[in-house]
């Protein structure tokens, strides 16, 4: 990832809730909840970037702590497509948008100890935008984490701070 999108990533703001989706086979492994409580019980979840990684630090049932530190890759993959829903406020239709990053995750704490070999991740932040993408366009993202004992997706909002640093195709 340039710096221009190192520098975007950096000013959006996470919000402070997540949701979480663990398919059914792999919940007793984890010892998260069962899908449809997990659905409605939302986890604490704090972000910040450090050295060209994403820390992602998670309360799971108000007591089980885990967090997750995504090694940022140098490129990533910006989606657009106009999805012809008459959304257009004077500069072209709004598009919808994805910025896609993918690498290698590292469990820390307690997910430490139930994950580990090659895990994977995928980070897609989405919105809508015009051709060129600044923070304040993103307004929700999905994690999903993949590993020999792990299968876990993640999601919730994002709230960009301002347009300083745009990505542009």
């Amino acid at each position: 990832m340039d710096d221009s999108g190192l520098e975007m990533l950096q000013k959006v703001r996470w919000g402070k809730e997540a949701h979480y989706f663990v398919p059914m086979e792999n919940e007793r492994t984890l010892g998260m909840p069962l899908l449809d409580e997990s659905m409605n019980e939302p986890i604490s979840i704090s972000a910040k970037i450090l050295d060209r990684k994403l820390r992602l630090d998670m309360v799971f049932e108000k007591t089980k702590k885990g967090a997750l530190l995504l090694t940022l890759p140098m490129n990533l993959t910006l989606f657009q497509s106009d999805p012809h829903d008459g959304s257009d406020k004077g500069m072209g239709p709004e598009l919808y948008t994805e910025l896609r990053i993918s690498g290698i995750a590292s469990p820390l704490d307690e997910l430490a100890g139930i994950a580990s070999g090659d895990i994977r991740y995928e980070l897609v932040l989405k919105g809508r935008s015009n051709i060129c993408v600044g923070p304040k366009d993103l307004h929700g993202w999905r994690l999903r984490i993949l590993g020999p004992e792990l299968d876990l997706a993640l999601f919730g909002n994002l709230y960009g701070l301002s347009d300083e640093a745009i990505i542009t195709p």
